[in-house]
């Protein structure tokens, strides 16, 4: 019986120690860095293209509607393209935005109505 307390008591001291090593900031950290080498890492400073990726959650009244939208940012050719879906995959509006111009390229009629 001893012994079974023995070990009982022991796992209770071992399933309360850290499991975990102390974690440590890498050496190349953002917070020491300068200015200027955070403005040459800036994701916005580098050419190519980015894809992003969002989700929210449109509420009007008692209506809530979950929302997918997707950003395809070319920083080369100054172009965005931006699309919007609802939960079931209906594009809500597809909009593409360069430096000198922006086209609605689909929209649901009930956006098409709103004016700007």
């Amino acid at each position: 019986m001893r012994q079974l307390l023995a070990v009982l008591f022991f796992l209770l001291l071992a399933g309360c120690a850290p499991t975990m090593a102390p974690q440590k900031l890498p050496s190349d950290c953002r917070a020491e860095a300068t200015r200027d080498q955070l403005l040459t890492g800036n994701w916005l400073q580098q050419d190519g293209v980015w894809r992003l990726r969002q989700s929210a959650l449109l509420e009007l009244g008692p209506k809530k509607i979950p929302l997918e939208g997707f950003l395809r940012l070319d920083l080369q050719q100054n172009e965005a393209r931006l699309l919007a879906m609802n939960e079931m995959g209906l594009v809500l509006f597809d909009l593409q935005i360069t430096a000198t111009d922006q086209q609605l390229k689909r929209a649901i009629p009930q956006l098409q109505q709103v004016k700007g």
